[in-house]
């Protein structure tokens, strides 16, 4: 049994207003505008509405979140592999002469450090599949210490990070749905 005591999340980078001024000018090219000179912050508003619309800038938008997890709940991260980039700690024996056995005896428990970057369009992403009830349970309790991670240092993502079936307003998509959403698939 895994000591969930030991799942860490360490929120390393975040957009900050400097981030959010950039994804606000790229936005604003795309429709012939530019960003005023005098404009130093992005409103709360304008930033839900930017990432709610989904549009290309919120790729602009990166964080670095680095987490202390089992080895086969870093396994199903490193399944998401656009708009994200991937760190995870070694196990190579020979990055680890003091250990006294081989990798190989490792069990899938093991503790690895992961950092995952990841854009913002991708972060919402990831939680659709993440926080589904088909996700590995345990998978399921990290997605939600990372939401509740980022929502203390960003807090325009309030409302944005929810399982695909409610994304998609009920519509279950998963192969094998689970019991609460089995009535409201359509194929």
């Amino acid at each position: 049994m895994i000591d969930k005591s030991k799942i860490k999340v360490e929120i390393l980078k975040h957009p900050t207003e400097q981030d959010w001024l950039w994804a606000k000018t790229c936005t604003l090219n795309t429709v012939g505008k530019r960003l005023k000179s005098s404009t130093t912050s992005v409103d709360l508003e304008y930033k839900q509405k930017l990432l709610a619309s989904e549009h290309s800038p919120i790729r602009e938008l990166w964080f670095g979140i680095k987490l202390t997890i089992p080895y086969f709940i870093s396994v199903h991260i490193v399944r998401h592999h656009i708009g994200c980039n991937h760190y995870v700690s070694t196990q190579r024996d020979d990055r680890h002469p003091e250990r006294e056995f081989s990798r190989e005896d490792l069990p899938q428990g093991t503790f690895v450090s992961h950092i995952l970057s990841i854009n913002a369009q991708e972060l919402m992403f990831f939680m659709r599949k993440r926080l589904c009830n088909q996700a590995d349970p345990l998978m399921r309790y990290v997605a939600n210490l990372i939401k509740q991670a980022v929502l203390e240092t960003n807090p325009e993502f309030e409302g944005l990070f929810v399982p695909l079936c409610e994304y998609r307003n009920g519509m279950c998509t998963e192969m094998f749905p689970c019991p609460k959403f089995l009535k409201n698939r359509e194929y």
